[in-house]
């Protein structure tokens, strides 16, 4: 395979270099090859690290980022007990983040922040950009993110809201010319009903015209989430996909349910991450149609346990995208009690 050049640069939780080492390296296909590298320390101290490293075709690792949480409610303005449930574009530019805040009682509404780099973000509106609406409306008690479109410099936000924490949950649409200023539209674009009794709105794909707008539900007195599909040809009037639900469990790690399903389109194929019921695990899967899926044989691809220094206890709401040469899964972290958010890198996906 040729000789490669290993460069090992040993970083503090500051970024620092504090070791550094080098070597050429002759690679043979399906030989395991030792080799020794000496680490120059660029301050005191010395030490050992056993390092193992395997090389293939494809990659597909989930890192987590090393200063986990990323956002906090201290970050946000409107001093909410909990943030969540991150929905996150890449937009001229730019990396545009909707969080829910949660409140006393589960009351919520929706805030905004912006990042250069997908990691570091700056809370640039002080009040939230999208609230309960007046009461007896549908959505007069809570409302949290959806999934975010732009399309002809317009954005669509899919959001969630409701009446009463006990009562069905329905997927409003929201749009807007900045992404701060919402107008909501007056009725649902999909209600829930006896059996959908809860509905979550996750990811929103336009593909030839078509778009496939995934969520989640929840019967009234079960945890056995399940994930949909409905479709629509103009964003407004959907139709439930008859073959639904789309995913189901099948495996031990995904125990009664699955929910919160994130997928993007690119190369031919649908790419789904989606959140086991017990928010312990991620899983992988993938359709060339949106309505068909195939899981991936290794899942689950990011765990709980995968968490820098097990920052928090559960793991959920994941949000997928791609931007440059990386992919970005936000996701929901339950730490000492408080909803946080969080991400994992990958290159390969």
């Amino acid at each position: 395979m040729g000789v490669w050049h290993l460069k090992i640069d040993a970083l503090d939780i500051n970024q620092k270099t504090v070791y550094i080492g080098e070597s050429d390296i002759a690679i043979i296909e399906n030989i395991t090859i030792d080799i020794a590298i000496t680490m120059f320390p660029t301050s005191a101290g010395t030490g050992s690290i056993n390092i193992s490293l395997n090389w293939t075709t494809t990659c597909n690792t989930w890192l987590d980022y090393q200063l986990n949480p990323i956002f906090t409610p201290d970050n946000s303005f409107t001093q909410p007990n909990h943030v969540q449930e991150p929905k996150v574009i890449f937009d001229n530019g730019k990396f545009k983040m909707w969080y829910m805040n949660i409140y006393n009682a589960g009351k919520a509404d929706i805030s905004y922040a912006e990042s250069k780099d997908g990691i570091h973000w700056l809370t640039v509106v002080t009040e939230a950009v999208l609230t309960p609406s007046e009461a007896g409306k549908w959505d007069d008690y809570t409302v949290s993110p959806g999934p975010v479109i732009k399309e002809d410099g317009q954005y669509k936000m899919y959001y969630n809201g409701w009446h009463d924490q006990s009562e069905m949950e329905h997927i409003g649409l929201a749009v807007s010319a900045d992404g701060i200023h919402w107008e909501k539209q007056n009725s649902p674009v999909l209600q829930a009903n006896s059996i959908e009794y809860r509905l979550t709105a996750t990811s929103i794909v336009k593909k030839d015209g078509v778009y496939f707008l995934f969520y989640s539900y929840k019967p009234q007195y079960s945890i056995e989430f399940r994930i949909c599909l409905a479709t629509s040809s103009d964003g407004l009037n959907f139709t439930r996909y008859q073959g639904n639900p789309i995913l189901v469990p099948t495996k031990s790690w995904e125990g009664y349910g699955l929910l919160y399903a994130t997928v993007i389109y690119e190369d031919g194929l649908f790419k789904m991450i989606y959140n086991n019921e017990e928010r312990s695990a991620f899983g992988l899967a993938t359709s060339t149609d949106g309505y068909s899926w195939t899981k991936k044989i290794s899942n689950p691809v990011f765990k709980v346990e995968n968490t820098t220094i097990n920052w928090c206890s559960n793991i959920t709401y994941c949000n997928l995208i791609h931007s440059g040469n990386k992919y970005f899964l936000y996701y929901g972290g339950l730490n000492n009690g408080i909803n946080k958010i969080g991400v994992a890198l990958n290159n390969i996906l």
